[in-house]
Parts: C-alpha cells; sequence; structure tokens
C-alpha cells in the first residue's frame, strides 16, 4: 500500500483477479502504451473499476507531465 486506499503493483493477470476484488478498487491507473487486455477490460467492467490509461515508455528520459487534476480523478 503506498497510502490510504491507494495501492501499487505488477501487471495483473486472471490468477490476481480475486485478490484485487478483494482490495474494492473503483480505478486502475495503467502506465504502458500498449492496449490493455481484454480479459483485464471484461474484469474492470464487472466490478465497475475504471481504467485510466497514460501510455509511457520504458525509458525515464524525456519525463511525461501527467496533469494533477487527472491523476486526482483517477
Amino acid at each position: 500500500m503506498v497510502d490510504n486506499g491507494v495501492f501499487r503493483s505488477g501487471f495483473p493477470d486472471s490468477a490476481n483477479f480475486s485478490f484485487l476484488q478483494s482490495l474494492g478498487l473503483s480505478s486502475i491507473i495503467y502506465l504502458c502504451p500498449e492496449p490493455y487486455p481484454e480479459a483485464n477490460s471484461e474484469f474492470l467492467k464487472a466490478n465497475d473499476i475504471q481504467l485510466f490509461q497514460f501510455g509511457i515508455d520504458g525509458c525515464k528520459e524525456p519525463f511525461v507531465n501527467i496533469p494533477e487534476e487527472t491523476i486526482r480523478e483517477a
């Protein structure tokens, strides 16, 4: 847990879905540029979890600015 109600993880697959349900998530921030997998999208839809995707390439430079309001909304 990063902060109260804020979690950080690696990329989930179907084996992780029951654990994710137990967290009561309302949103997921996905930082990869690739399309979100269909099975994961279906899981989010079935559990009323909103996806926010910010496709950031693997390099750390140059920095990518994500608007603060967008992050707060997520």
